[in-house]
C-alpha cells in the first residue's frame, strides 16, 4: 500500500474525485451542454427585452408649428402701441401666412395697444364667460431698437402665453422666432424648430433595473449542474461506500467545488460575452465590473447550493423547488425598490441581500449596470461606496460562511442520525423484550451470547446486544434487529441466513456503519465502530449495485477506488489484473456499467470488495444474480482467501452457505434463532436422514435383498430414488438416531444384503432452514427449543422427489 504524504488538495482522494467528475463530464457532456445552454438562454432573455424596449421607445422628432398647441383655439394676440404701428403692420401678414400654412385656416388676431388692456379684456371674458375664453399665445411690440451697422437691426418683442398650457410659452417663442426669421431673410425662407424626446438614457436606466433580475434568474437554472450529483451521492449508497473505502469528505467537496466552479466560470463568461457581443451599453460601459461580479459571485452560490442538497431526496425535486424558491427571493429586492420609489437603499438592507448569494449577484449587477455613460465608474469606486462595498466584501465572506455551514452539516449529520436512532429506541425496551420472548432461542445462541459478553474473548467482529428500530407508515414500531449478540472469529467465514425481512441486511449495514444502531455496540478488532477506527478494516459488497458509478467502466472503477485506497500503481495493476481474470471482466472492462448486464455489474461489485486491503469482507447476496459458472468462480475466489480474510456472508442460496460457511446464524423476525456449523445444524434440526446405497451389481436379486433388509430393520424408511445399481432412502429423524443408523447399515453391509457401500447424512441445510422457518410461522412455541427433532414429524410433501425405476 502506497503511503500518501501529499496535502489533501493534491492527494489521492482529491485526484480520485477529480478523475470521477472528469469522466462524468465526458460521458454526460450532452446533458451538461443542454443545462448550460438553458442557463445561457434564460440569461440572454435580457437582451431580447432590451431590444424590445429600444423598438418601443424610439426617439420622436416633432416640428413645432401652430398645430403643436394643446388647445385648438384660432385666437392669438398682438399688442402694439401707436409708436409701433409700422412694425405691427409689417409682421401681421407674416404671422397670418405662417398660421395659414400650418393649419390651413385663417388667423383670428386680437389687437391690443397695451398689456394692461389685454389683461382687462381677458378678465372680463373669463368672468362673463364670453368667447373666446382661451387664447394660446401672442406677441407684443414695446419698442424699436436700431443697432448700429448697415444690416444689424434689433427688435424688442414680448411673448404672451397661457399658463394653463405648459408648452404655450415655448410654442409662442418659436412662432415669434419664425416671424423674425422671415422678416429678416425673406418670406420664402424657413426656420424650423422641433422637439426631440431622447429615450436612450431612459432605456439604459430601465435595463439597468430589469437586466440584473433576468440574468440572475437565468443563473438559477445552473442549479441542476451543481446539486444533482451530491444529492445522488448523499442519499444513496455511493458516497457512504466511498467513505468506507477511506474517502475523507474535505477532498470530496473541495474537488467537486473546483470542477463546478470551472463550469460556472465558463458559463458566466459566455453569458457576459453574449451581452458584450450584443453591444448592451450597460455591459460595454462596465466590461470588467460585470464580468467580475458574475464570476466572483459563483463560489458562494455553489457552496450555498451544496448546503441545500441535504434538504432533498432527489435531484429532480431539488431543481424544481429551488428554482421556484430562488426566483421568489429575487423578487424581494424589486418589490422593496418599488415600495421605496427607487430611493437609496439603506446599507443594512443590502447587508441582508449580501448573505443570499443570488440576490448579492443581482444587487451588484444593479449597481454596475445603473451607472452608464458619464456616470460609469471603475471597480474601485464600488469598493468605497457603502452599499456596493458590503456586497463585494460578502462575495468572499460567504465562501467562509457557507463553507463552515457545510462543514457543520457534515460533522453533525451522522451523529444526529445516531442520536435519533438511540433516542427513538429509548421507550421501546419492553416492546423489544416482549417480541424476543416469543422467539425462543437454542442453547447454542445462549452460549454464543455468553461468549460475546465475555471481554476476554477475542473476536474479529463483536456484535453485542444490537437492536435497530424502524417505524412503518402507521408509525408503529418494527424491531428489524432485536437484541442480537454474535461473534465472528478472525479468518472464519460466517453466514447469515433468514427469510426476507429477518434483519440480515439491516445487521450488515450496521456492522459497516452505513446505518446507526438503535441500541447495543459493534466492535471491529476490539474498536467500537462509532469511534475513530480504521475504515479499511472492512469492505462490503452490498445487496444491490447502487454503490457503483454508472458513468464509469469496470477499468475506471478499479482506477478510482485504487486512488481512494491509496494503492501504488504496481499494486493497482497487479490486483486489477487478478480480479478481472478471476471474474472474467476483461472483455467488458471499457464499457460503462450502465450499458452492462446485471450479472456483469454484480461481478464488478464483488471485485470491488476484494480490491482494498480490508481483512474483513461482508458479502450481502453476492451471487444471487450470477449464472452457475460465475457463481462457481466467486466461490473459488472466496475459498482462496479462506483463513487470510474474515468473511460474513448473507445469502438466500442455502447450498452456498452449506458449502462455504464455517458457522451459520439463522435469523427469524430480527432475532437469532440458532447458530452453528452447517453439519451441526443439519443433524440437530433435520427432520429426516438420507441413506445412499451402492448395490453389489445391477441384478434384480441384489435390489430385492437390499429392499428386504431396509424393510426389516428400518420399517419407516421410504425409498426416494431407485436405480439398477443404487438406492436412496429417507427415514424420519425421530425414528432412529444417527449413530444407530450407522450401526444398522454396517450390519447390513457385512451380511449378504445386496449392497457393499452406503452413506448416511442428515437433512440438507435447505431442509433445515425450511423447517425452522415453518416452526416460526406456526407461532406454536410450546416445543422445547433444544429438542426440535422431538416435535411431530411432518408428512412428506407429494412430488418432492421422484423415483427412477
Amino acid at each position: 500500500m502506497a503511503s500518501n504524504t501529499l496535502p489533501f488538495f493534491v492527494g489521492d482522494h482529491f485526484k480520485a474525485i477529480c478523475y470521477r467528475r472528469w469522466i462524468m463530464i465526458k460521458r454526460s457532456w450532452k446533458s451538461i451542454l443542454s443545462s448550460s445552454l438553458a442557463t445561457l438562454f434564460f440569461s440572454a432573455l435580457a437582451i431580447f427585452c432590451y431590444y424590445l424596449m429600444v423598438a418601443l421607445m424610439k426617439e420622436n422628432v416633432t416640428p413645432i408649428t401652430f398645430k403643436s398647441y394643446t388647445h385648438s383655439s384660432d385666437y392669438y394676440v398682438m399688442v402694439a402701441d401707436s409708436g409701433n404701428q409700422t412694425l405691427y403692420d409689417s409682421f401681421v401678414p407674416i404671422y397670418q401666412a405662417i398660421y395659414a400654412n400650418d393649419t390651413g385656416k385663417a388667423l383670428k388676431l386680437l389687437n391690443f395697444t397695451t398689456k394692461e388692456e389685454l389683461n382687462s379684456w381677458m378678465y372680463t371674458h373669463l368672468e362673463t364667460k364670453k368667447d373666446p375664453q382661451f387664447i394660446n399665445s401672442g406677441i407684443g411690440f414695446n419698442g424699436y431698437v436700431t443697432i448700429p451697422g448697415p444690416t444689424n437691426i434689433g427688435y424688442k418683442m414680448a411673448v404672451y402665453y397661457n399658463e394653463t398650457d405648459t408648452n404655450s410659452f415655448l410654442y409662442g417663442s418659436v412662432m415669434a422666432l419664425r416671424m423674425l426669421w422671415k422678416k429678416t431673410f425673406g418670406v420664402n425662407s424657413e426656420f424650423k424648430i422641433a422637439t426631440t424626446r431622447l429615450y436612450q438614457q431612459i432605456q439604459q436606466i430601465a435595463f439597468g433595473n430589469l437586466g440584473p433580475i433576468l440574468i440572475s434568474t437565468g443563473l438559477i437554472s445552473f442549479i441542476p449542474l451543481l446539486i444533482s450529483q451530491p444529492i445522488i451521492d448523499i442519499n444513496g449508497e455511493i458516497r457512504p461506500f466511498m467513505v468506507s473505502c477511506t474517502l475523507t469528505l474535505f477532498p470530496y467537496w473541495f474537488a467537486t467545488f473546483l470542477i463546478d466552479f470551472a463550469l460556472w466560470f465558463i458559463v458566466v463568461t459566455l453569458i457576459w460575452a453574449v451581452f458584450v457581443a450584443a453591444k448592451i451599453a450597460a455591459f460595454m460601459d462596465n466590461l470588467f465590473n460585470t464580468w467580475y461580479g458574475l464570476v466572483i459571485g459563483g463560489p458562494s452560490f455553489i457552496l450555498s447550493t451544496y448546503c441545500m442538497s441535504f434538504l432533498f431526496s432527489t435531484p429532480a425535486s431539488a431543481s424544481r423547488q429551488l428554482f421556484l424558491i430562488f426566483t421568489i427571493i429575487l423578487l424581494v429586492p424589486m418589490i422593496v425598490d418599488i415600495v421605496r420609489n427607487y430611493q437609496d437603499v439603506p446599507v443594512w438592507v443590502d447587508g441582508i441581500y449580501s448573505v443570499i448569494p443570488h440576490t448579492m449577484i443581482l444587487r451588484l449587477l444593479f449597481y454596475f449596470m445603473s451607472n452608464i455613460g458619464q456616470q460609469k465608474q471603475p471597480l474601485s469606486y464600488y469598493f468605497k461606496n457603502e452599499n456596493s462595498q458590503v456586497l463585494l466584501i460578502m462575495q468572499f465572506g460567504n465562501i467562509f460562511i457557507y463553507g463552515f455551514i457545510l462543514f457543520i452539516i457534515e460533522k453533525v449529520r451522522l451523529s444526529i442520525q445516531s442520536s435519533r436512532a438511540k433516542k427513538d429506541f429509548g421507550g421501546f425496551d419492553d416492546f423489544f423484550k416482549s417480541v424476543k420472548d416469543k422467539h425462543p432461542v437454542t442453547p447454542e445462541v445462549q452460549e454464543m451470547e455468553s461468549q460475546v459478553h465475555n471481554p476476554n474473548e477475542k473476536w474479529a467482529v463483536r456484535i453485542e446486544n444490537v437492536s435497530r428500530l424502524f417505524f412503518n407508515t402507521a408509525n408503529q414500531p418494527i424491531p428489524a434487529v432485536n437484541n442480537v449478540s454474535l461473534g465472528i472469529r478472525e479468518g472464519s467465514l460466517f453466514g447469515f441466513l433468514g427469510a426476507n425481512g429477518a434483519g440480515k441486511t439491516t445487521l450488515i449495514k450496521m456492522i459497516t456503519g452505513l446505518l446507526p444502531v438503535s441500541n447495543g455496540k459493534i466492535e471491529v478488532n476490539g474498536i467500537d465502530i462509532t469511534q475513530d477506527f480504521d475504515s479499511t478494516l472492512i469492505s462490503i459488497c452490498p445487496q444491490f449495485n447502487t454503490h457503483l458509478l454508472d458513468e464509469l467502466t469496470p477499468a475506471e472503477h478499479f482506477t478510482f477506488f485504487s486512488l481512494l485506497f491509496r494503492l501504488s500503481e504496481e499494486e493497482t495493476q497487479r490486483t486489477t489484473e487478478k480480479l478481472m481474470s478471476i471474474l472474467e471482466l476483461s472483455p467488458i472492462k471499457d464499457i460503462p456499467i450502465r450499458e452492462l448486464s446485471g450479472g456483469d455489474v454484480r461481478k464488478l461489485a464483488i471485485a470491488m470488495s476484494f480490491l482494498g486491503p480490508s481483512k474483513i469482507i461482508l458479502l450481502d447476496e453476492p451471487t444471487a444474480s450470477l449464472d452457475p459458472v460465475a457463481r462457481y468462480r466467486v466461490h473459488e475466489m472466496i475459498t482462496s482467501f479462506r483463513n487470510q480474510k474474515t468473511f460474513m456472508l448473507c445469502t438466500h442460496l442455502l447450498s452456498e452457505a452449506e458449502t462455504l460457511c464455517d458457522n451459520i446464524s439463522i435469523m427469524i423476525k430480527g432475532c437469532v434463532y440458532t447458530v452453528g456449523t452447517p453439519q451441526y445444524l443439519s443433524e440437530k434440526f433435520g427432520t429426516e436422514y438420507r441413506i445412499d446405497i451402492a448395490l453389489k451389481d445391477d441384478s434384480i436379486e441384489s435390489g430385492d435383498k437390499c429392499d428386504d433388509f431396509l424393510e426389516r430393520k428400518l420399517p419407516t424408511s421410504i425409498i426416494e430414488i431407485c436405480r439398477p445399481k443404487a438406492r436412496i432412502y429417507s427415514i424420519p429423524a425421530t425414528d432412529v438416531t444417527l449413530p444407530n443408523l450407522f450401526d444398522i447399515m454396517q450390519e447390513g453391509k457385512v451380511g449378504d444384503n445386496g449392497f457393499n457401500y452406503y452413506t448416511c447424512s442428515s437433512s440438507s441445510l435447505e431442509r433445515v432452514f425450511m423447517e425452522i422457518v415453518r416452526i416460526s410461522e406456526t407461532e406454536d412455541y410450546a416445543f422445547t427449543a433444544s429438542t426440535p427433532a422431538e416435535s411431530k414429524p411432518q408428512k412428506k410433501e407429494e412430488n418432492e422427489d421422484f423415483v427412477i425405476p
